[in-house]
This record gives structure tokens, sequence and C-alpha cells, in this order.
């Protein structure tokens, strides 16, 4: 009832989806793995081209490919960008999101660099989130949807990608650095509902950065 998603549309990231499957199968051989090489998932939006009519939505195929898995059935869904691998097996990873519900990985980034003005505005962002909330690192999204907050939390994500919250010209903020819809929507959602995401070195951490005893997932392109 577990699976690992994964999309690689365009072919710069293929090798980079060979390297993810290849470390699942060498490290956790056993896990069911949903991946899309050369395409999106049914229904999905591409990520940066209008093709035959339909707007593309930025990071939206996430969401599609989640949804999709559950669609056949599955209740404990990991999604991993085609950046990442693994370094170990991925046992306490699914042992973390059946007892808490997710895995959701914290970035160094704070809310007000990485989310544009009218998106704060949607969702009414005080003063404390804009400055204090660290946005979220979507490479990673691990959710039990037999878990009622894990589902409330994809189902705000996936409000805000149809609210348009996903994609824009960024704002005039000045601190604003660019908008990442789909990380600064879900660390608002997150810290609203009591989840509580990873610290980068807890079971994520960047392929430059010297290991830790307990990382399981490294990423980069």
């Amino acid at each position: 009832n577990r699976i690992v998603v994964n999309v690689a549309a365009h072919e710069q990231y293929w090798k980079y989806q060979y390297r993810l499957k290849s470390s699942i199968q060498t490290h956790s051989p056993s896990d069911e793995l949903l991946f899309w090489k050369g395409s999106y998932p049914p229904g999905s939006p591409h990520h940066s081209e209008d093709i035959d009519g339909v707007t593309h939505i930025p990071y939206g195929f996430k969401l599609y490919a989640i949804q999709e898995a559950r669609r056949q059935g599955y209740d404990q869904i990991l999604w991993l960008d085609s950046g990442v691998h693994i370094i170990k097996p991925l046992d306490g990873v699914w042992e973390k999101i059946e007892k808490d519900g997710h895995l959701l990985v914290e970035s160094e980034q704070i809310l007000e660099q990485w989310c544009k003005e009218d998106v704060m505005k949607a969702y009414d962002a005080t003063t404390f989130e804009r400055q204090n909330l660290r946005i979220l690192a979507c490479a990673i999204i691990g959710l039990d949807f037999t878990n009622a907050t894990a589902c409330k939390f994809f189902d705000g994500l996936w409000g805000a990608m149809k609210a348009g919250h996903y994609t824009g010209a960024v704002s005039n903020h000045s601190k604003l650095q660019d908008h990442r819809g789909d990380e600064a929507v879900g660390a608002i959602l997150a810290s609203r509902l009591g989840m509580r995401p990873t610290k980068v070195g807890d079971f994520h951490m960047a392929d430059q950065m010297p290991p830790t005893g307990t990382a399981v997932f490294r990423s980069g392109y």
C-alpha cells in the first residue's frame, strides 16, 4: 500500500530519474514505483508550456502524480523529485509517514522572500508567518491518506493550484526573490494544520553537504 512517485517529463531529467530509480532498487528493492518518463500524469497540465489550450502550472504535475497513485489505491505516497536519490532503505521514512501522517522537509528560505503578495493576502498571512515561516522543500512530499490532516494538506495544495496560486508574476515586494507557489503555500498550510516539517539534515541533505547519520535522501542536479 506504499508507493514512490516521480515525473521526468523532459529529457534533461531522465538521467536523474534513472539515478533515483537505481538508488531505490539498490536500497529499497521491495518498494513500488509509479514513474513517468517523457510524459505527464493523466490530466496534468505541462510544467512550463501552454499546450492544446491548457494553461501550464509550474509543479502542478506533482499533485497529479500523487492523485493518480491514490486513484490506483495507494494510501502512503512518497513524491520524490528527479534530483533526489536515496542512500539508505526507506523503512524509517515509511515509519515516520505512518506515525505522523506526513514527511515534509523545511528549507532554509523565509516565506516573505519567496511568496508573492497576492498569495500572502489570499491566505491572510500574518507578520509572524511572513517573517518566520520557512518554505518547504517540495522535492520530497510524503503523505498518508488514511490521515485526516494529510488529506487536508493535500486538498489545500490542490485548491491553491486550481486558484492560480502556483503561477503568476512576482510582485514588487522589496524583499521578494521569487515565487515558489507549492513550497510557499505548503508552508502556510502545514503550519496552520500543526504539521511539523523535518529540518535539513534530518532526512534530507544536498549532495555537496557532508552526510549525517540520519539522512536518507540526497539531492542535486
